[in-house]
């Protein structure tokens, strides 16, 4: 029997690379400095209650694979987590205690994408407005995410395993 543990997850700031500056000045302009301080402070308070829910679990982490929503399939999966914990990322740094329990990374995304999707982000916060054909096209984007998720996660976790997901609210991977 495979078994899988869903994780949903709010990215930090730290998960956000490049992208962050402007997604926090267009997240102030629109709701102000102080809800921007208040998100970040809810953002540590979720990590930190999720990462003592994870430390109860009873497990044998040798059999357990690791999923990360935008996590590329590359070869380089551990050297992106490394970094992005190194950088503050709370989900990065969750990861990095569960692989030194034994916990395997599997790279889950598919790397294209990923790009897509980070195009489409910046032409959003470049432009400053989203239309509707934006919308379907980023909401077909994410279905195709899913999809290649859901596939990786199908071909990769065997029997007698279990696998921990962490995956943002919009996705619907277990919906495929």
């Amino acid at each position: 029997m495979r078994k899988l543990i869903y994780v949903p997850i709010i990215h930090s700031e730290a998960d956000m690379g490049r992208t962050a500056p402007a997604l926090r000045r267009a997240y102030a302009a629109r709701f102000g400095a102080g809800r921007w301080r208040k998100h970040q402070q809810l953002i540590s308070r979720f990590w930190k209650e999720t990462e003592a829910a994870l430390r109860n679990l009873r497990t044998d982490y040798s059999h357990v694979k690791l999923y990360q929503d935008g996590l590329p399939v590359c070869g380089r999966e551990r050297e992106i987590v490394e970094e992005l914990a190194e950088r503050g990322s709370p989900n990065y740094r969750l990861l990095l205690k569960l692989m030194a329990k034994g916990a395997q990374l599997v790279g889950t995304e598919d790397p294209a994408l990923l790009l897509t999707e980070y195009e489409q982000i910046r032409t959003q916060l470049r432009t400053g407005n989203s239309t509707a054909e934006a919308k379907r096209a980023s909401q077909s984007l994410l279905r195709r995410r899913d999809r290649f998720v859901a596939s990786r996660i199908d071909a990769t976790l065997a029997e007698g395993e279990t696998g921990i997901v962490f995956m943002g609210a919009l996705h619907r991977v277990f919906e495929i």
